[in-house]
């Protein structure tokens, strides 16, 4: 088995980048207040910030668990 990840890249609603073997994936995104980005290692790491602003670093299943309760919060 690869080591890898396999990321799929949906740039928008009618275009789609089929799974391919990464070590990776980054997601780079301009807002009117600057740049922001998303990474994720294969180790089931994630760093995410906006630009010129400090990154915050979590573990992939914690950030799940994090918006998971959130939404959970937010149903009841």
């Amino acid at each position: 088995m690869d080591e890898g990840i396999l990321a799929t890249l949906i740039l928008d609603k009618d275009m789609v980048v089929t799974d391919k073997p990464c070590t990776g994936a980054t997601l780079i995104a301009q807002f009117p207040e600057g740049y922001f980005a998303l990474t994720i290692t294969d180790g089931g790491k994630c760093a995410l910030g906006f630009e010129g602003a400090q990154p915050v670093s979590i573990d992939v299943r914690d950030l799940l668990d994090l918006v998971k309760l959130k939404t959970d919060h937010m149903l009841q």
